[in-house]
């Protein structure tokens, strides 16, 4: 579900297209990774390393396509390790 502005009104659009789902995902992890610094705050992205062959996020990686399994913490962890290693030798 996305939530669209227009004017002063809120309104929620539910998205089944993959491609605008991908386009809209898209958008929304640049102006995320627009907020850091690279200094005191980092943007992560572990992005393909959670999705599958066909960029699918599975149950085993995120049991309700929202909170990780520990398979997801494990993937996490691993994408996650350069950056965090990265940040600690500061």
């Amino acid at each position: 579900m996305l939530l669209e502005r227009t004017g002063g009104a809120v309104s929620a659009k539910v998205v089944t297209d993959q491609a605008e789902l991908s386009q809209t995902e898209a958008r929304l992890n640049e102006l995320i990774r627009g907020c850091a610094d690279e200094q005191s705050v980092v943007y992560l992205d572990p992005g393909r390393a959670r999705a599958d062959t066909s960029s699918r996020i599975s149950t085993l990686v995120l049991f309700d396509h929202l909170r990780p399994t520990m398979v997801g913490y494990a993937i996490l962890g691993d994408a996650s390790e350069e950056t965090v290693g990265r940040m600690m030798a500061r």
